[in-house]
């Protein structure tokens, strides 16, 4: 017989503290192509491309970030909302701007500001977001230099890529 993890008894206890009072209205109209639904759906998305969520960690902070996507969509508190911007936002929005750099490297005209048109925001808040990933600032920035395939090589990652786009370097581990 396979082994199924214990799971919460009701769904929605991820939700319940982020949202309120979720039995107020059992359902809830999203209109098609708010932010955080785009973020939710993205989100998702890759995770289900993905093939890397074999420790329970993982699979918990996974669940915990879509949970918190969920409840920014339907209609999170103001404490709630302040929560999901700190974790679920903040980690589906560092997925979708590597997805974008990786996608756009073959363009020479890349830089830290095309990527925050497309995925309007600031380019301070995409180095601000990246920061908090585990990179620092060096003294040349040179985030407003394009950086596609002209200046980097192919083989290069996502993270390296961003490192040397934005003067970041990563962090000692």
């Amino acid at each position: 017989m396979p082994h199924i993890p214990p799971g919460p008894p009701n769904s929605t206890i991820g939700l319940a503290p982020l949202v309120g009072r979720l039995d107020d209205a059992p359902i809830r109209v999203v209109p098609h192509g708010t932010e955080t639904l785009n973020l939710l759906v993205a989100y998702a998305g890759a995770i289900a491309n993905e093939q890397s969520l074999h420790t329970p960690e993982l699979q918990r902070l996974v669940v915990t970030h879509i949970h918190d996507l969920i409840a920014a969509t339907v209609g999170a508190t103001r404490d709630g909302w302040a929560i999901a911007e700190g974790r679920g936002i903040r980690a589906a929005r560092v997925r979708s701007i590597m997805a974008d750099i990786t996608a756009n490297l073959g363009d020479c005209d890349l830089t830290v500001v095309a990527v925050a048109r497309r995925q309007r925001v600031t380019p301070r808040y995409v180095h601000k977001l990246l920061e908090r990933e585990g990179r620092r600032r060096s003294p040349t920035p040179i985030a407003s230099r394009p950086w596609g395939s002209c200046r980097i090589p192919a083989n290069a990652s996502a993270t390296s890529i961003h490192c040397a786009m934005t003067g970041h370097q990563k962090s000692p581990d």
